[in-house]
Parts: C-alpha cells; sequence; structure tokens
C-alpha cells in the first residue's frame, strides 16, 4: 500500500518513487515490443491522441502522471503509452452499497498490482483505489464520501483509459448524479467505449456504457453470471477497499482526511 498526498503531481512523484523498480521495469518490458523507430512513433501516437485527452479533460489525472514520470525518472510519454496500451476487461456485482468485482489481468500486470491511498491537499476528496504501478487511473476505488466506482470494461485503444475517468470521478463526486453529469461530461470530448459501475452509500447503483463518448445510464443488475472469485471488494458504506491478492493475503483500506 502507498499514500499519496498533496497535490496531483506531488501525489503521483510519491507512487513513482515508492513504486520506481516496479515502473521502471514495465516500461522496459513495453518497449520491448517495438523496435527503436516504433518505440518513438507510439508515444509520439498516444502523446498527441490519448495523452493530450488526458491533459485538457483530467487535468488532476494528467498532473498525477507527470508526477509518477518525475518519481520513477522514466519519461511522461512512456507512461501515457502503458496506461492506453493495457486494457482490463471484468466482471462485477452490485448488492446495495457493497460492490465486488474480477479483472482479467495478465500475469505481467499481475506484480504491479497495488492499492493506493490518495490524499488530496484541496479540491477533492480523498479515496483509496486498486491500481497498478505506472497507472495513474484506478480499476476500482471508493472515496470519503461513500461514492465507489468499478471500471468494468475498457477496451478502446484509440482514446483515453476509462480508468483515468474511474479515478477522476473518485476525486470529484460526493453524490450518484453529480458523478454521472462528470463522468458524461468528459466522455462526450474523447469517443470512449466500455462500462463503468458506479454506487453510493446509501445503496443505489449504475451502469454507465459509453459508445462513442455517449453514455447509457442503465440499472445495475445484482449479480453478474460470470462473475468469479473477486478480486476486489469495497463497501461504499462504511468507506471499505479490499484486495484479495493472489497470495492469499487481504489487504484493508479506508479513506481517511488529510491532517488539518
Amino acid at each position: 500500500m502507498i499514500t499519496a498526498a498533496g497535490a496531483p503531481i506531488h501525489q503521483g512523484r510519491q507512487q513513482g518513487e515508492a513504486q520506481r523498480l516496479s515502473v521502471r521495469s514495465a516500461i522496459d518490458l513495453l518497449r520491448g515490443r517495438y523496435g527503436r523507430v516504433g518505440w518513438w512513433w507510439r508515444q509520439r501516437e498516444i502523446r498527441w491522441g490519448a495523452g493530450r485527452e488526458m491533459e485538457c479533460f483530467t487535468p488532476q489525472q494528467h498532473e498525477r502522471l507527470q508526477g509518477i514520470a518525475r518519481g520513477a525518472e522514466v519519461s511522461q510519454a512512456a507512461l501515457e503509452l502503458h496506461e492506453t496500451l493495457y486494457r482490463i476487461v471484468g466482471a462485477a456485482r452490485h448488492d446495495g452499497a457493497r460492490l465486488s468485482a474480477n479483472f482479467e489481468v495478465g500475469t505481467d500486470l499481475e506484480a504491479l498490482l497495488m492499492v493506493r491511498h490518495s490524499l488530496p491537499d484541496a479540491g477533492g476528496f480523498p479515496s483509496v483505489e486498486l491500481s497498478c504501478a505506472p497507472w495513474a487511473g484506478c480499476l476500482a476505488g471508493v472515496n470519503h464520501e461513500g461514492i465507489g466506482a468499478v471500471c468494468i470494461e475498457d477496451r478502446n485503444l484509440k482514446t483515453l483509459s476509462l480508468r483515468v475517468l474511474t479515478q477522476d470521478v473518485l476525486f470529484r463526486a460526493r453524490e450518484l448524479s453529480p458523478a454521472i453529469d462528470h463522468l458524461r461530461s468528459r466522455a462526450k470530448y474523447m469517443s470512449v467505449d466500455g462500462r463503468i459501475l458506479v454506487a453510493t452509500s446509501d445503496g443505489t447503483g449504475v451502469v454507465l456504457h459509453f459508445r462513442r463518448g455517449v453514455a447509457d445510464v442503465l440499472e445495475s443488475a445484482g449479480t453478474d453470471d460470470s462473475f468469479l472469485q473477486p478480486v476486489v471488494a469495497i463497501d461504499c458504506k462504511e468507506r471499505e477497499l479490499r484486495w484479495f491478492r493472489r497470495d492469499g493475503q487481504v489487504e484493508t483500506l479506508t479513506p481517511t482526511l488529510p491532517p488539518e
């Protein structure tokens, strides 16, 4: 578990410093897929695509990514490429204020999974999330206001990852309706595709289904038949996240307010 406190760029720097070896190993592995020219070209392509979207429409998460790059001593473009190229498909359950989710995680990402306690200094809400060492975004999380979110499906490699929007809604939302409005307003500029489950401490939950930037709001089904053993469980009422690690250990986090 890492704690990332302060302004977004400071949060990212703390993450990058704490996870430096993991971040650099992940970037080296990704670089190995391309030749020298291919590596340069893919970074340039993402920088003016999904990287530009992050900078314009989710500036706090963009600053966090800048901080990770500085802390881990890697290029920002390489992190933008990693954030964009790795996509996750999962299944989720919504049972009142309780959420649980399972994700298809490859072996290269398995070692990079981590839980993070985000403590923004101003303008946002503390949260706890399941994420990966090189990412600004998250797979799932819950904030201090009792808003829980899970990125269930995220397929479009040409646009910003929905994990970034999942993290952004935890940073900004204290009620369901504003959370939906925020996701819709950001998504329409980015042509994203996929699904995010959002729930509240009173047990209300919806699934936002994004298709080319248009979000349909669907009533959250209680059970997904394809669901397996959970990787993460969230209790929005108790503001609690539990990560069930592959080694059998369970990490439990609750977001706290930063010290005055």
